[in-house]
């Protein structure tokens, strides 16, 4: 256990097996012929002059001080952790595989022939003398302070991060495919052969003497100080953004397609044959000859010799020194760049000045591409939008044809948008490919655990992708293991039809793949799909699948086993199927199961969270979970039927990111007086990891251009306000850091001040209270109505002054918005109520909310002072498409498959849920249905589809309730049974889908089923495939099961539009005598109008005009039905009051002329009637209750005219509320 205070004199022939605990202090003279199996913990403070004949299978956790003057003639298998001190003169011939991961300080003299196929993490300071045969087959995460003498004869794949110093001697043959970020110091003294794919981001400070036989493809994006002797045959396709500080003695043989940003400071001593297809900002000192066709952006500082002009005149409005002798006869360039969204799925064109942008019609908000580009690569339909008057957003068409890459060129139309004041010409810009490239977002819809007999469908689905198809998917097999039990020889003919199978799914781009019988039970496959964006961002995602002995239920759950959240965001565990296999032999017929579901684990634990399942689902508050975390949910699902009861257990991993610090600094941009007090502050800020923002817990870092060098600056804990002096100066930009010491971010906020040189009232604004579907001051049309309070403070020296509020809405695009169209102010004019949800406000661009103090008497002693805010509208999911399989079908038994895919969110805003529905026109009854809730999952299963041709719709929507819809059709043929043997098709799928639904406690799938029978019934009379008998029978049967339900789940307000468009689909067809029971109809106008306002009540939300508009649909034909009498009259009654209830000032008036609209198409007279009065009694009650202002007085008091006259036995008095305007 103890070595010897000295070694022997020799070591012994042979070493024990095991070492000392402890080496002695110092080697013996002589190794060992043969070291111990393992070495002991820690080696002798000095080695033995040379080393053992062979190394030890493992080396020692730490190395001696100094190695053995020679090193063994091969390596340990591993390395140590640490390097030695100082290295061996020579190396061994072979070097382990893998190096140590620090390496020693100095290396040996001499390399190892052949590299360590990983390199250490950090690289030793001095390189050897010469370089390893052959590089690493990964670079240092840094390089050597000195490069090597000579360079590797091939060079690694990769560079490592950071380059050395300076290079070697000579370059490597062939360059790394890419280079490193920033340069070396020096240059080889002869460039490698080639260049490299991409260049660096910053060149050497000094070139090569000579430059390459190509030139790379981009350039750096600074160029070296000095240009080498000579330049290469051909420039780059595109110029670093700025010239050598020197030129060249002689130009390249052509110009490249663009030229640099910033010119050199004097030209070459001669041009180069053609110039660049677009003109670089001048020269200091012109050219001595001709002058290129197109201009600079500014002139040089002296015209060219020449006496003849460019052909393009220059940007400047400043012109040359000297004129030229000819006048330009162009305008100058509009565009400026065109660089792709980090995703791919949108780019932003920026020309060099606001424009009028224009729009087809004037419309606000997208607008096809093509009114203002050449959309060849943009694809069928591409969008565009204006999110600044200066900024296009395109949003090419991914799912149809766009093709469009970096470095391909857009194209402008001339003669339609004016950019300054000048009318742009067509005009072409190089596309740029982002800063950063952002990864897809994947997910696999994939159970862990299958049955004996059960096959498992794996489901890739991926956000972030452009918006197209994967430049590249694979499917990679990664390992197969099975348990214990298993026999060897079964495991290995699993394995190897595994790797026969799984190995060959590399080249198959498919979005799922199948997991059959190949898997023997016992054995676990394991498998990733990694996948490539055509702009280069690469993703993986890696999955077991275990096959059990036995059946066991199968679960899928929504979003997958892997998810990513915030933990500010309400998080749905949802089950999206379960089933149990008992169809192959190995399994007896079981019976039909019943599933239930537990939260058996949560790692690690949630504090107050019970986890129990509702329906399915596992709902976890907000702010449930800690950021930066991962969360392990065990859940387990348990299959019963009369002979069997079986449970799985499936793993989920949650990990929950770091949001966002959102500062906010309260009254936005203001026009100020001068020597005025100014109150900032941004202490109600936002942590969209936190519920409230505690300012004491952030640091503040206040900083301004423009104030007084005398102006406290506060920084530090809670320091959320700055309490600033105006003086003179004309403009102040005033910026607040925050920074979270718990998590290490930081945000920053600017805010502007227009000082006036005089003393102006004082003006603020804000946002009352924080909005609720919005993050910061970035709010979804899903708002609904806010409040943005002003307050307006006379001066000091006007106490009295009368002043006018006035409010503005501008957007960023350079368009303003009137108030009638979007918002409502109070009594003082103080606040603005604003309807976020408003239309009028278009995606992606940024509103400013502006109160004006103006002077009542109109006299202009008092100069304007004014307080904004900046609200912007979060952008909905772009791209997106969504596909059926199969097309076509027939209805109640073929099942679609319908998948939407294609899906990027600009801001990030994850993750995407998604919905389905479908609409089909079944003789003018337009039947609409939800096929599902939100949910990860981007794949649903459909059956028993209406015949016809069906609109089948997918809605993909961010966490901040913003979405967007794309659609396609296919076609349901008619049934092709008749009489009875439909009735009887119809009915048992109405018990089947009525029994799954009971089972599962789901309300909505049960009304969907009954929603589908009233389509195939209402096809079925059509066609004349039922005689009146099994009609009214199939009818009642329909209506009510509808209502049982509806009165089940007591009338909740999800469940009022399947019933109203239940009740249209059977109704409309049974006119005749209405085919119902009088009493049947008072139920249904009963529990329809009693739904109708229990959902309003229950939610506050009003129902949709498509529901009020079934609803009076209904009414009408049920007018006809010759059963109305004084009893029934009282059926309209909660309808109409629901409809009133519901309705907000501006629809009123609107609403009203609907139930006028309807009523004179009614032929029961009763019933108009009592429609009639009960809108009357109904407005009476509640119009008071809200704020009608005169415009509205007079539209409602229209409207009820209209009502009066389509009833004509209209009378009654209305209450003071409106009786004077009616």
């Amino acid at each position: 256990a103890e070595p010897s205070v000295e070694p022997s004199a020799g070591p012994s022939a042979r070493p024990s097996v095991p070492p000392s605990l402890e080496p002695s202090a110092g080697p013996s003279a002589e190794p060992s012929e043969a070291p111990s199996l393992e070495p002991s913990s820690l080696p002798s403070l000095e080695p033995s002059p040379e080393p053992s004949n062979i190394a030890t299978e493992n080396p020692s956790t730490a190395p001696s001080v100094e190695p053995t003057s020679l090193p063994s003639q091969a390596p340990s298998a591993e390395p140590s952790g640490s390097p030695t001190v100082q290295p061996s003169v020579s190396p061994s011939t072979v070097p382990s595989l893998e190096p140590s991961a620090l390496p020693s300080s100095r290396p040996s003299f001499s390399p190892s022939v052949g590299p360590s196929s990983t390199p250490s993490t950090t690289p030793s300071s001095l390189p050897t003398a010469g370089p390893s045969e052959g590089p690493s087959n990964q670079p240092s995460e840094g390089p050597t302070s000195e490069p090597s003498v000579e360079p590797t004869h091939l060079p690694t794949l990769m560079p490592s991060s950071q380059p050395s110093h300076g290079p070697s001697s000579a370059p490597s043959g062939s360059p790394t495919f890419e280079p490193t970020f920033t340069a070396s110091e020096d240059p080889t003294a002869l460039p490698t052969s080639l260049p490299s794919v991409l260049p660096t981001g910053a060149p050497s400070q000094l070139p090569s003497s000579g430059p390459t036989l190509e030139p790379s493809f981009g350039p750096s994006f600074t160029p070296t100080l000095s240009p080498s002797a000579m330049p290469s045959d051909g420039p780059s396709q595109s110029p670093s953004s700025r010239p050598t500080a020197l030129q060249s003695e002689q130009p390249s043989t052509g110009p490249s397609v663009a030229p640099s940003v910033l010119p050199s400071s004097l030209p070459s001593f001669s041009p180069s044959s053609a110039p660049s297809d677009a003109p670089s900002m001048p020269s200091l000192e012109p050219t001595p000859a001709e002058p290129s066709s197109a201009p600079s952006g500014v002139p040089s500082s002296a015209p060219t010799a020449s006496a003849r002009p460019t052909l393009l005149p220059t940007l400047s409005a400043m012109p040359s020194f000297e004129p030229s002798t000819q006048p330009t006869t162009e305008d100058p360039p509009s565009l400026v760049s065109a660089i792709f969204s980090s995703d791919g799925s949108s780019i932003s064109l920026t020309l060099r000045a606001d424009t009028d942008t224009p729009t087809p019609g004037d419309v606000a908000g997208d607008f096809a591409c093509d009114f203002l580009l050449f959309t060849e690569l943009l694809g069928a339909d591409p969008r565009c939008r204006w999110e600044q008057e200066d900024v296009l957003l395109i949003i090419p068409d991914g799912a149809n044809g766009a093709s469009i890459l970096p470095f391909d060129v857009l194209t402008l139309r001339g003669g339609i948008v004016t950019v300054g004041d000048v009318l742009a010409v067509e005009e072409s810009v190089v596309v740029e490919e982002p800063d950063v490239i952002s990864a897809p977002e994947l997910a696999l819809s994939a159970p862990a655990t299958i049955g004996i007999c059960d096959t498992a469908t794996i489901v890739l689905s991926a956000t972030d992708t452009g918006g197209r198809e994967f430049a590249t998917l694979e499917w990679n097999f990664v390992d197969f293991v099975c348990d214990d039990q298993v026999p060897e020889d079964v495991e290995a003919a699993s394995r190897t039809a595994a790797i026969e199978r799984y190995q060959t799914l590399a080249d198959v781009r498919s979005y799922e793949i199948v997991v059959d019988q190949d898997v023997a039970p016992g054995c676990t496959l394991t498998f990733e799909a990694v996948v490539r964006t055509f702009l280069g961002g690469t993703s993986d995602i890696p999955h077991s699948i275990t096959r059990v002995r036995d059946a066991t239920p199968v679960i899928l759950i929504d979003g997958g086993l892997q998810q990513s959240l915030l933990r500010r965001y309400e998080t749905s565990l949802s089950i999206a199927s379960a089933s149990l296999n008992s169809t192959c032999e190995a399994v007896e017929d079981l019976g039909t199961p019943t599933f239930s579901f537990e939260l058996t684990g949560v790692d690690p634990e949630i504090e107050g969270f019970d986890g129990s399942f509702s329906m399915r689902q596992l709902l976890v508050p907000p702010f449930s979970f800690a950021a930066s975390t991962i969360y392990i949910f065990n859940i387990t699902s348990t299959a019963t039927t009369a002979t069997f009861s079986g449970a799985s257990t499936q793993q989920v991993e949650i990990t929950v990111g770091r949001g966002e610090l959102i500062p906010i600094i309260e009254d936005g941009d203001r026009i100020v007086g001068n020597a005025t007090a100014v109150l900032l502050s941004a202490c109600d800020s936002e942590d969209e990891d936190e519920e409230s923002f505690l300012p004491e817990l952030y640091n503040f870092s206040w900083a301004c251009e423009g104030c007084s060098d005398a102006q406290v600056l506060p920084t530090g804990l809670g320091e959320c306000e700055l309490s600033l002096l105006t003086d003179s100066v004309s403009e102040a930009q005033v910026f607040v850091t925050i920074f979270d010491p718990a998590s290490n971010r930081t945000a920053t906020e600017v805010t502007s001040l227009q000082i006036r040189n005089q003393t102006l009232p004082d003006v603020t604004v804000s946002v009352d209270g924080p909005l609720p579907f919005a993050l910061g001051l970035r709010f979804s049309r899903r708002q609904g109505f806010a409040a943005i309070d002003g307050t307006i403070t006379p001066p000091p020296q006007s106490p009295d002054a009368l002043l006018d509020p006035v409010w503005t809405i501008d957007g960023s695009d350079g368009s303003s918005i009137a108030l009638s169209e979007a918002a409502f102010l109070s009594p003082s004019a103080l606040t603005l109520s604003v309807n976020l949800g408003s239309s009028a406000f278009a995606p992606g661009v940024t509103y400013s909310f502006t109160l004006t103090a103006l002077p009542a008497d109109g006299e202009t002693v008092i100069d304007q002072a004014s307080a904004s805010i900046a609200l912007t509208v979060n952008q909905a999911p772009i791209g997106g498409q969504v596909v059926s399989t199969p097309t076509t079908g027939g209805p109640l038994s073929t099942i679609f498959t319908w998948t939407t895919s294609l899906w990027s969110d600009p801001e990030q805003d994850l993750p995407i849920r998604y919905s389905f529905a479908f609409e089909v026109n079944q003789n003018g009854v337009v039947l609409a249905l939800e096929a599902g809730d939100f949910q990860l999952d981007t794949t649903i299963e459909v059956r028993g589809l209406p015949s016809g041709t069906i609109d089948v719709f997918a809605t993909a929507q961010d966490v901040l309730g913003a979405h967007s819809r794309v659609e396609t059709d296919i076609f349901v043929a008619a049934p092709l049974e008749t009489g009875p043997e439909l009735v009887g098709v119809i009915e048992d799928f109405l018990d089947a889908g009525l029994d799954v639904a009971t089972l599962e406690d789901d309300s909505e799938e049960a009304l969907n089923v009954v929603l589908i029978s009233a389509s195939q019934y209402n096809s079925a009379v059509e066609d004349s495939l039922l005689d009146d008998t099994e009609a009214r029978n199939l009818t009642g049967r329909i209506v009510a099961e509808a209502l049982t339900i509806f009165d089940t789940f007591n009338g909740s307000a999800e469940l009022v539009d399947p019933v109203i468009s239940t009740f249209a689909a059977v109704i409309d067809e049974s006119a005749d005598g209405c085919g119902l029971a009088p009493d049947v109809i008072l139920d249904m106008v009963t529990e329809i109008g009693d739904g109708l306002l229990q959902a309003v009540i229950d939610s506050g939300v009003p129902p949709s005009d498509d529901t009020l508009a079934a609803v009076l649909d209904v009414l009408g034909d049920l007018s006809g039905c010759g059963v109305i009498n004084t009893s029934e009259q009282t059926g309209a009654a909660p309808i109409i009051l629901a409809f009133t209830r519901a309705m907000d000032q501006f629809a009123l008036a609107a609403g009203v002329g609907q139930i006028a609209s309807v009523v004179r198409t009614f032929e029961g007279e009763r019933l108009a009637f009592a429609v009639s009065r009960q809108t009357a009694e109904s407005i009476g009650e509640f119009a008071p209750s809200v704020n009608v202002g005169p415009t509205v007085r007079r539209r409602l008091s229209r409207r009820m005219r209209d009502l009066q006259s389509a009833t004509n036995t209209f009378s009654v008095s209305f209450s003071s509320g409106i009786g004077d305007a009616a």
